[in-house]
């Protein structure tokens, strides 16, 4: 009978460890949220999807519209690590998500220049420690930025240093459409239709220290380039050919 309750107990036991095993595990494992799509004046915002390791998996939260003077999107982060060493072992955490979406310009517009914004904050406390050597650092970045056209992708690390002062840290990179037709060999190239796929990460390293990183903003803005329409081109030769008989 004790054996028959031992071993009623071990199996509840390896049960419940069971479930909590699943349970971290379904936490650990890569998760995708979807947010609607967004329409501005010019461009649509679409299929935008961030896959992160945690659930919910959004870290960087839904996005807003922007218009005003340009249409963009807007994410306002809840994204932070946070370290602490008094021991002298090495304490490091990342936070990332990964992010992606189609950015589709309406009627006759294509795309001019897509801004990114990056901000957050940090601190950085070195420990009094007698005869310790404390390190702590903290960072925030953005994973090589993928640009798909037409199905063929090309990736670019984004050229921007992120300002640090007192606690505040900020970067922004403008990319032409020269800047981004050059990576598919057409710097000329009309971009109507452009898939962007990034990752965002925020981390803090600290020994002998405490040290916080957050992640604050992250802003994608795109401005139009109005192509001419057949209407404005019948127009235009029209007033060439008046112009012509007028001078002869």
């Amino acid at each position: 009978m004790n054996m028959f309750l031992g071993d009623s107990r071990l199996m509840k036991c390896m049960l419940y460890l069971g479930l909590v095993g699943l349970f971290f595990n379904q936490n650990t494992s890569a998760v995708t949220s979807y947010y609607n799509n967004l329409s501005g004046n010019y461009f649509d915002f679409k299929s935008m999807s961030e896959k992160g390791t945690y659930v919910p998996a959004s870290s960087l939260d839904t996005p807003t519209l922007v218009t005003n003077p340009y249409d963009g999107i807007s994410f306002r982060p809840s994204a932070f690590v946070a370290v602490e060493s008094q021991l002298g072992s090495v304490e490091t955490k990342t936070v990332s998500s990964e992010l992606e979406f189609l950015l589709s310009a309406k009627s006759a517009n294509s795309l001019g220049q897509l801004t990114i914004h990056v901000a957050g904050m940090y601190y950085e406390n070195p420990l009094n420690v007698p005869g310790a050597s404390p390190y702590v650092t903290t960072s925030l970045s953005l994973s090589p930025i993928n640009f798909t056209i037409g199905g063929v992708t090309r990736s670019l690390v984004p050229n921007f240093q992120v300002n640090r002062n007192n606690g505040l840290w900020s970067g922004m990179v403008s990319l032409s459409r020269s800047d981004i037709g050059a990576l598919f060999n057409s710097p000329a190239m009309q971009i109507s239709e452009l898939k962007l796929n990034t990752t965002a990460s925020v981390s803090a390293t600290a020994q002998y220290a405490t040290a916080n990183s957050y992640l604050t903003d992250l802003s994608f803005v795109a401005q139009a380039i109005p192509e001419p329409s057949v209407g404005s081109l019948l127009g235009f030769s029209g007033f060439v050919l008046l112009f012509r008989r007028k001078t002869r």
